[in-house]
């Protein structure tokens, strides 16, 4: 508040609830637009020694409670006016004062530094246990997930074996089972991923590919559940785009990701489209190019008609970078944008 006010005189209660005084005082003298505001102490703290910490934290005066009211508006004029006091005892004995003040909040830094490290050991602690947890839980999942799968193949086969009607009927039923199931690997898959991101044990395996591949692949996957609402999918031709290195699977997986997202924030009937092109890191705002690089970059743009919050495009689209260097995340209600691969 003193901040926005710019007093012309700070009347400081040393004994603050649930503050001290005296640390406030010297954090109030340390900002330039309050350096030369007077800061006087108003206390009822008397002991021997009281009015020297205040002046050695930097108030400019001391006035003991019980407040002199008659007192009071004659002493504030005075503050005003440029009245100093001093430590009593000359330079010495000031620089004394000073020095114990100093000590302190050293200490109590040095308190803080502690209880931080404490703090910071226990959320380390508290990491490495969820990541523990989710790494478990993917692979007590991971089980029963493939023995669920080998007795859908196995029902698949008995399907076909069946009477048209009661065979299609069945049939049906499996392959939603079958969907089901294929979308609880995914998921177990993408826990196992983020255990080993944090642990640092993620292996890519790179190989040359291209964008429209990975894009099929996902879409192929995908194309039902846009079917099912009624949306419209427009993938503009990729067939000029250059090969990159990339883990295929990892790029499959993002742009599943990204399409899927794309699909459950569209309206039925909306419409979809993805579109690619090569363009240069300079106009991504890369670091690289900006330094004299040359850095070329494919630029993936998904277009929808949904309608998609701020918040929602930080959590879903913020950053999707495969490699090269980090372009300015780019946002719109109507596109995301990325690079996820450099010539």
């Amino acid at each position: 508040m003193a901040q926005r006010e710019l007093p012309d005189l700070i009347l400081m209660d040393i004994m603050i609830p649930g503050m001290d005084g005296y640390q406030v005082t010297t954090k109030l003298k340390s900002l330039p637009e309050l350096a030369n505001t007077p800061i006087v102490a108003l206390t009822a703290k008397t002991l021997e020694g009281d009015r020297e910490r205040a002046l050695a934290a930097g108030c400019d005066g001391y006035i003991p409670k019980p407040v002199d009211v008659d007192k009071l508006a004659h002493q504030v004029a005075e503050f005003l006016g440029g009245r100093q006091e001093k430590i009593d005892g000359g330079a010495e004995k000031e620089l004394v004062w000073q020095q114990e003040y100093s000590q302190e909040l050293v200490n109590r830094l040095e308190e803080k530094i502690t209880e931080l490290q404490k703090a910071n050991a226990e959320l380390r602690r508290t990491d490495e246990l969820k990541s523990k947890f989710i790494s478990m839980a993917a692979h007590e999942l991971r089980t029963p997930l493939t023995v669920v799968q080998g007795y859908l193949t196995m029902m698949l086969d008995i399907g076909k074996q069946l009477p048209s009607e009661q065979g299609e009927i069945l049939l049906a039923s499996i392959q939603g089972i079958i969907k089901g199931t294929d979308r609880l690997v995914i998921i177990v898959e993408e826990m196992l991923d983020i255990t080993r991101i944090e642990s640092g044990t993620l292996n890519l395996h790179r190989s040359l590919t291209t964008i429209k591949d990975a894009i099929m692949m996902a879409f192929n996957k995908l194309e039902p559940a846009a079917s099912e609402r009624g949306q419209t999918v427009t993938i503009e031709t990729l067939s000029g785009l250059p090969y990159i290195q990339a883990d295929v699977e990892r790029l499959q997986q993002m742009f599943f990701n990204l399409m899927s997202n794309a699909i459950k924030y569209t309206p039925d009937g909306g419409a979809i489209n993805i579109s690619a092109r090569v363009t240069q890191g300079a106009e991504l705002g890369s670091q690289n190019s900006a330094a004299g690089g040359s850095d070329r970059f494919i630029e993936i743009i998904f277009q929808d008609t949904g309608i998609v919050t701020f918040h929602q495009q930080n959590a879903l689209y913020g950053r999707r970078v495969g490699s090269g260097p980090a372009p300015r995340p780019w946002h719109s209600r109507s596109a995301r944008r990325l690079s996820v691969g450099r010539e």
